[in-house]
């Protein structure tokens, strides 16, 4: 697939998923399963030092253990909103936003509940974007708006979030899609892509089609850098997601308040970009069929830029229709950026999809 890159100071495109190795990962699999093994566990130390031999020795399927994972106190014990910077990080919830309006920062501390710090390495991993030289050229993966560079100048974003209910794809096709938000990844010859999001994959198990939900961290300039699977999650389920200060991510179920705590790890993203996408994988070795998750809305999606937090119409950007196989028809199309008096940064827009492949 393609996402057609449109410069209208509006949005961009990027990176894809990429499944490494599917026929080894569902051998290794079959064979655990013959031998009635459990998936590989690592501690993060060891983890680290297998890791910088080779990210390949990793297999999918491994759970890296944190080392502490704190819970805080029940919100009816005491209101998190008042907790300090030091008791935040120590808990593992997003720092109080330096400047704007602290409504869904509010909602989201005290919404969070179960706390997920193990995670398991996933079998496909994300691809890069690549900055068009000129307007209206294609990519294979992205929908959305990317803020980025724009005519010029020097830009630093070092924050993206936004919340957005899970698909539901109902189409009867072995098929993927992933919303996340981002920074990096955007510009050749960079590779330093620090995203988090939701993906669900629909497939059929035998006796009815079925979608497995995951939300997930992954950092692409690290030495594993492939997704990490954290906690399932449903459908419609409304889902909180968050990327800042170089390399820290956080994604929360506000239905239930499980989280994955502050993920901080690897190399620091480039701030040249941010993005807000709607993705398909790289499995078996070509683009997947995109599921059908009919029209998306992204609530609140904030950027800050030089410093200021603003709606992502009020940065640089571009925005980026996903492409068919065959470069002439588009799998999505991105709707204009509106205003949504609901949720801070008051902006919206929706993403609608269009075919399969």
């Amino acid at each position: 697939m393609a996402t057609r890159l449109k410069e209208h100071g509006s949005m961009p495109h990027q990176a894809p998923f990429r499944c490494v190795a599917l026929f080894t990962c569902v051998m290794l699999g079959t064979i655990l399963s013959l031998l009635g093994a459990n998936a590989p566990e690592l501690s993060q130390p060891a983890l680290a030092a297998q890791l910088n031999t080779s990210a390949q020795q990793v297999p999918p399927g491994t759970v890296v253990h944190a080392p502490s994972c704190l819970q805080p106190s029940a919100q009816a014990i005491r209101d998190r909103a008042t907790y300090s910077p030091q008791e935040l990080e120590k808990y593992g919830l997003p720092p109080r936003p330096a400047n704007g309006d602290f409504s869904r920062w509010v909602r989201v501390v005290r919404a969070a509940t179960r706390r997920v710090c193990d995670h398991t390495t996933a079998d496909w991993r994300s691809t890069l974007g690549i900055k068009p030289l000129v307007a209206d050229v294609s990519s294979p993966n992205w929908g959305g708006n990317i803020a980025d560079l724009g005519r010029g100048g020097t830009t630093n974003y070092s924050e993206i979030d936004m919340d957005y209910y899970e698909p539901c794809p109902d189409n009867p096709q072995d098929s993927w899609e992933s919303m996340w938000v981002g920074i990096g990844g955007y510009y050749y010859g960079e590779n330093n892509l620090v995203q988090t999001g939701t993906s669900v994959h629909r497939y059929w198990n035998g006796s009815k089609w079925v979608n497995d939900h995951e939300a997930w961290v992954e950092n692409l300039a690290y030495s594993n850098p492939y997704p990490q699977n954290l906690f399932t999650i449903s459908c419609n389920d409304h889902m909180y997601v968050k990327v800042w200060n170089d390399n820290c991510m956080f994604v929360e179920d506000l239905n239930n308040g499980v989280n994955s705590g502050n993920q901080c790890y690897g190399p620091a993203a480039d701030s040249r970009s941010a993005e807000a996408i709607a993705e398909r994988p790289f499995v078996g070795g070509s683009y997947s069929l995109l599921a059908d998750f009919h029209t998306e809305t992204f609530y609140g999606v904030g950027v800050t830029y030089n410093g200021y937090y603003d709606p992502m119409s009020g940065v640089p950007h571009d925005y980026s229709n996903m492409e068919g196989n065959d470069n002439k028809h588009d799998l999505t199309s991105t709707g204009p950026i509106v205003n949504d008096p609901g949720d801070t940064p008051y902006d919206q827009f929706a993403q609608t999809w269009l075919a399969l492949q």
